[in-house]
């Protein structure tokens, strides 16, 4: 399928076109290969799952080409201006949608065409709406809800009467507290929180921070509102808990990150909701 230029984003291929197997079984593609770039593991997984059920099903072979998360927008784009038709699904940060939808295949004429039931009423509407469509146009389906969550490790907050911090203030201060000391008596010294500050997606846990204290990306006009005092105070917060964190924490992503509240070796972190799956 290569002569495509336009592209499925499809966040969670194996569930979305195995489910509708039915009406591709008899389908001319039996036999194609599709290539699907996709987020590495763990977030692969889901693709992997599903690739001889899907194979099975419509006789459709699916190649998968694991990336980092630091270089999925630029080999996404470079393939996309390019025209080389090198992807037929692509796995992506909805942010993107303004400067890839140019390049995506709708999926509402498929799925008219098809006969296909996305089951959309299914999905919560701030992440079907926000997360897959541009414009008004239906580009994709999403592999989760993102949303980041506080883990903390409660036995500890309990034994030591500490108060889970409701503001970014009460993080920081939590975070000295516990830092840099052995409170659960494992004999190795634990820190105060962890969190991804690897450059690529540093700044959601700076979102995190801006949105608390008031801040929005653009005013009526569009002109940048981060360097301003909700800004400030969001970066002002993340350096304070730098201190915090275990060394190296500026390269950390994601498994570092869960490996760390995993392992017991941070008291808390914000972290995405699959951090709990072991």
């Amino acid at each position: 399928m290569r002569g495509r230029i336009k592209v499925v984003f499809c966040l969670i291929v194996g569930l979305i076109l195995a489910g509708t197997a039915g009406v591709f079984a008899q389908s001319p593609y039996a036999g194609e290969t599709i290539t699907v770039a996709v987020h590495a593991v763990p977030h692969a997984t889901a693709v992997y799952n599903f690739q001889d059920q899907f194979l099975e099903e419509t006789g459709i072979k699916v190649k998968v080409i694991e990336m980092t998360a630091d270089v999925m927008y630029e080999k996404y784009m470079t393939e996309f201006i390019g025209g080389t038709g090198a992807y037929d699904v692509v796995q992506m940060n909805p942010q993107w949608l303004a400067d890839t939808s140019p390049y995506l295949a709708p999926l509402k004429p498929l799925a008219d065409k098809e006969g296909l039931d996305f089951k959309l009423d299914d999905l919560v509407p701030k992440f079907r709406d926000l997360y897959c469509s541009w414009l008004g146009v239906w580009y994709g389906m999403p592999w989760d809800g993102d949303v980041h969550l506080l883990y903390y490790r409660k036995d500890i907050f309990d034994k030591l009467g500490i108060e889970v911090p409701k503001t970014w203030k009460e993080y920081r201060d939590t975070a000295s507290f516990l830092n840099g000391w052995d409170w659960d008596d494992d004999g190795e010294i634990e820190y105060g929180c962890t969190e991804y500050l690897k450059k690529d997606r540093m700044y959601w846990w700076f979102l995190d921070r801006f949105a608390c204290y008031g801040g929005v990306y653009f005013d009526e006009d569009m002109n940048p509102l981060i360097n301003t005092k909700s800004g400030m105070m969001a970066l002002k917060n993340m350096v304070e808990c730098l201190p915090y964190m275990p060394p190296g924490s500026l390269g950390w992503s994601y498994m570092e990150v869960r490996t760390a509240l995993v392992k017991g070796d941070a008291a808390m972190g914000k972290q995405w909701t699959c951090a709990h799956i072991s």
